[in-house]
């Protein structure tokens, strides 16, 4: 079975039921990319990639900062999950799309977005899936008018040791699902985009402690802060914030 049918079969199956609960997205990255939506113009209409149902994932958030939101996903159940989630939360989007990605991006309209989002959905993705998707989404990412689309992520860094050990006290944690961490590192994403006809220019390590460490402690997510700047300890950090423009 491909990777991308494995990853289509998951996830339809994680979503068979809609979620209610509150949004459990880490807090801690929702700041990291509210930090870096703030340099970005409230009129840009951005593209969530890999929305999810709504359990775990950002499109909520980022509608309620404001922004004009579109998403989608391989998965159908997630994306008629996330459409009842923001329609019973009175948050309105501009366009959901659910299937392969060469589909969807034919229903679009070439330059559409300023921005398309993925968090947590690179490390899913092996290496030829991804400069496929990236290709696909270049036709409607803004390229013209002096102005270049971005692409931004939130991804784990796949340096990170403890990704390995997850399997081992995580049940949910699956590795067959998130296997493609290992390729997460600067230089394949480097590479990724370079490909695709895009290039890497902000590459930021964003936590090397614990989540809940720097969630519940002030002084350790200070700490985390100063970690993170040292060349050699923030190579391990566990995520990291890219950004991508088209060359």
């Amino acid at each position: 079975m491909s990777n991308k049918a494995i990853q289509e079969k998951y996830f339809d199956s994680y979503t068979d039921e809609d979620y209610w609960g509150e949004n459990l997205t880490p807090v801690f990255n929702k700041k990291i990319l509210t930090k870096y939506l703030e340099k970005i113009d409230k009129n840009s209409k951005i593209l969530d990639f890999g929305c999810g149902n709504g359990k775990y994932g950002f499109t909520e958030h980022m509608i309620t900062l404001g922004f004009n939101v579109s998403f989608t996903d391989i998965s159908s159940n997630s994306v008629t999950a996330l459409k009842k989630r923001l329609s019973r939360l009175n948050l309105n989007f501009d366009l959901a799309e659910a299937g392969d990605i060469g589909l969807v991006c034919e229903k679009i309209n070439n330059e559409y977005f300023d921005i398309i989002f993925f968090g947590d959905v690179f490390h899913h993705l092996t290496y030829d899936d991804t400069k496929t998707i990236l290709l696909c989404l270049k036709k409607i990412l803004k390229n013209s008018g002096g102005k270049k689309g971005k692409i931004i992520g939130i991804e784990p860094n796949g340096k990170c040791p403890i990704w390995r050990l997850m399997p081992f006290y995580n049940k949910d944690f699956k590795w067959e699902i998130e296997k493609n961490i290992q390729y997460c590192t600067r230089n394949d994403f480097e590479k990724k985009f370079n490909d695709s006809g895009f290039k890497l220019i902000e590459y930021n390590y964003v936590r090397f402690l614990p989540l809940f460490l720097v969630t519940n402690f002030t002084f350790l997510k200070k700490i985390d802060e100063v970690l993170t700047k040292f060349p050699f300890i923030k190579n391990y950090s566990q995520y990291t914030l890219l950004v991508a423009e088209i060359k």
